[in-house]
């Protein structure tokens, strides 16, 4: 569903760290090369931040698509969390090595919904083995999570926590923007 660009029209609050965002998403090349860091939060679900992201990933895949540079570690691996933990805990799982070392490799990894489940102690110890392998090795990693700092320290400890919002930190305040109805009508293309 975020494979098309979605439209976003921020609330006035969140003005500031939309403008933050498109200006990452307009330097992702050196963003993604200097190996940064992203910590993009908010407290309400549904005002934008999958879809900030996965703008910023489509702009960084069409700039190396661009220029031929279009080899498996350079491109983006986008993480939904309580997928990925269920992935990667399932030993039967013949494709779970191959997901941890996207992971550990990619140049820019995307963990949506961080904290959004109870990942258990293996789930942790992997994530945070993964987490600080990018961290070592200066790969981009952006989070997205409805935790603050303090959420986030509870859930993984503070060491993790330290790694995870140790360069960019953006707060999103702003409302859902989902909509919902109680009617039926048929989605034509307009819409």
């Amino acid at each position: 569903g975020y494979q098309e660009p979605k439209k976003l029209y921020p609330e006035k609050i969140d003005l500031p760290a939309f403008r933050t965002l498109k200006a990452i998403k307009e330097d992702v090349e050196a963003f993604v090369n200097q190996g940064r860091f992203l910590y993009l939060h908010s407290a309400n679900c549904g005002n934008g931040k999958t879809a900030n992201v996965c703008k910023i990933a489509l702009t960084y895949l069409a700039l190396i698509a661009n220029g031929n540079g279009f080899e498996l570690d350079n491109g983006v691996y986008f993480a939904y969390m309580p997928e990925l933990v269920l992935l990667t805990t399932d030993f039967q799982n013949e494709g779970r090595k191959e997901i941890l070392e996207a992971l550990m490799k990619r140049k820019l990894v995307i963990m949506d919904d961080i904290g959004s489940c109870d990942s258990g102690k293996f789930a942790n110890t992997n994530l945070a083995s993964i987490i600080d392998s990018r961290y070592r090795n200066k790969l981009a990693t952006i989070f997205t999570s409805n935790l603050n700092a303090n959420g986030l320290e509870n859930q993984y400890g503070a060491r993790l926590a330290d790694r995870l919002l140790s360069d960019m930190v953006i707060e999103l305040k702003g409302n859902s923007r989902r909509e919902s109805t109680n009617e039926y009508h048929r989605i034509t293309d307009n819409q």
